[in-house]
């Protein structure tokens, strides 16, 4: 049995709110989670793996859902492997900076601990760009196929005097 799928209209509003939702939600059970293990009395490991876990799918994996939802799974890929990537390279070096002495606290000098503060910053600016660019991406689509559907004002007529309201217009 063959499926023939074609292109509809993307929901701008449908890509922004599940890119939000998604990341909002695992970023802050991830958060709740940390928090939780940390008040632990019994020294629990399973909150926090599960809150580091957690924590990091929303930064990395969950801001890419409305470029799925728009059908644009490529960019949804290297985002979300750009993210991916420079989470584990900035924990890894981190780790190295401990290794290396920085615990005792004199990390300014050192190089790792440096480009692992650099792109663990890069994380949550690169999944907010994700999360803001989601409407965008699923408007593409729209223009590439000839879709595009606006709210323009207009005047009703309805047996009375007209007034003005709001239509849907444009071209499919």
């Amino acid at each position: 049995m063959e499926f023939d799928w074609e292109p509809g209209c993307r929901s701008p509003v449908t890509a922004l709110v599940l890119s939000r939702g998604f990341t909002l939600g695992a970023t802050a059970g991830g958060i709740r989670l940390l928090v939780l293990s940390d008040r632990d009395d019994r020294h629990e490991e399973m909150p926090l793996v599960c809150g580091a876990v957690l924590l990091g799918l929303g930064l990395t994996v969950a801001p890419s859902a409305g470029h799925f939802c728009a059908g644009e799974k490529r960019h949804a890929g290297i985002t979300s492997l750009l993210q991916v990537s420079a989470g584990a390279i900035a924990a890894l070096l981190f780790m190295v900076a401990l290794g290396d002495g920085c615990h005792e606290g004199d990390c300014f000098g050192d190089p790792e601990a440096g480009l692992a503060l650099l792109l663990g910053i890069s994380v949550p600016i690169l999944a907010f760009y994700d999360v803001i660019d989601s409407p965008y991406e699923a408007r593409r689509p729209n223009t590439r196929n000839g879709i595009a559907v606006s709210l323009v004002p207009t005047r009703v007529h309805n047996g009375r005097p007209s007034s003005p309201g709001p239509a849907l217009a444009g071209r499919s």
